[in-house]
């Protein structure tokens, strides 16, 4: 019936009809990028999943018009959803699509989805292409007088260019941090903390990363930003994997993993599964170890993330202590129970090895 009265409709009508829908998803979805950060993110998540049919007719029907303008804002708005949902293929095509057809585009359209891209290929495991494109974006933001947008892209500039050996990417973070500071916004200082703290502890400078991860945990606390909570504790508690504390890493990683699942963050709830499962098995649990493992293959295969692609050096070395923990047979046993376990069944086997081993 659809088909047949769009056939009917007169092109006009039809154009006008489209661009209206346009005007409202993208209403719809800044409304909801604006909470994300937030207190609030688990009800924007929420409403920008319910959108998501809304959000691909609305681009699709922009770049059938040559509306390159639009599919750029579209895409730079939903880049932070597809970030922790896990939709790298999708957001990237998209992104790059509307990046070809409107080069052009002036730099306070263009920032925004060079920042996103950026963030999808960092979690596709493609460091030299997000480094590219944040150093890039910082460029872009700084042309267009954004301080909020020029402080994420040297946040990201310097942690990717960290990950591919790009030298000063430590005096980059701190720079990211003063322009934070400078610009006010205390959820941008928690992000730029978080990623200064990350390459300290890439430099094993684990002191003043602790210190610098502690610090972004208090200012994302004050800010609602409970994804720089979640990061800074994920990366907390791998120094504590480092120093063997991991009673302490699980008691730790617990309460985040949980909070990932309400906020609907499946890219950061795989990650610090992952890790958990490594802590798992250095504390002397290889069954619990693979289950997890095996739980985090399933939900990273449905969505399309591995967390091996964005903890590359750490994951590989954590992923194979549990693969090598059991013998074959068992682990494919313990692997496939994994797979069928749902994420607040992955809780309640946590909460229960907390009770057992810390109490």
């Amino acid at each position: 019936i659809k088909e047949f009265a769009r056939a009917r409709q007169d092109p006009s009508e039809l154009a006008e009809a489209q661009a209206a829908h346009r005007a409202w998803v993208l209403a719809r979805s800044q409304a909801a990028e604006a909470r994300i950060r937030g207190d609030q993110a688990a009800s924007a998540m929420d409403l920008l999943l319910a959108d998501q049919a809304e959000h691909r007719a609305a681009f699709t029907s922009a770049m059938l018009a040559g509306d390159g303008e639009y599919a750029l804002r579209l895409t730079g708005v939903l880049s932070w959803f597809w970030y922790r949902r896990g939709h790298v293929a999708e957001g990237l095509a998209s992104l790059s699509a509307a990046m070809e057809l409107y080069p052009e585009a002036p730099p306070a359209v263009r920032s925004p989805a060079l920042i996103g891209m950026a963030g999808l290929y960092y979690l596709a495991g493609d460091f030299a292409a997000a480094h590219l494109r944040a150093k890039e974006a910082a460029e872009v933001a700084r042309a267009a007088g954004d301080l909020v947008a020029e402080g994420r892209a040297i946040t990201y500039r310097a942690l990717f260019g960290g990950l591919c050996g790009v030298p000063h990417a430590l005096p980059d973070a701190r720079a990211a941090l003063d322009l934070a500071k400078v610009a006010g916004v205390g959820w941008l200082e928690a992000e730029a903390l978080m990623g200064l703290g990350m390459l300290l502890l890439f430099a094993r400078e684990t002191a003043e990363a602790g210190e610098r991860l502690t610090e972004s945990i208090d200012v994302a606390t004050r800010t609602g930003h409970r994804f720089v909570t979640a990061s800074s504790v994920w990366l907390l508690l791998k120094i504590d994997l480092l120093m063997g504390r991991t009673d302490r890493a699980l008691a730790s990683g617990l309460p985040i993993l949980r909070m990932l699942h309400e906020d609907r963050d499946v890219t950061s709830w795989l990650v610090m599964s992952h890790t958990l499962a490594g802590v798992l098995a250095a504390g002397g649990l290889p069954h619990d170890a693979a289950r997890l493992l095996g739980a985090v293959d399933a939900v990273g295969a449905r969505v399309g993330f591995s967390p091996l692609e964005l903890d590359a050096a750490d994951g590989a070395e954590r992923d194979e202590r549990v693969r090598r923990s059991l013998p074959p047979d068992e682990l494919a046993d313990r692997l496939r129970e994994g797979a069928a376990m749902s994420p607040p069944q992955v809780h309640a086997m946590l909460d229960e090895l907390l009770r057992t081993r810390v109490h």
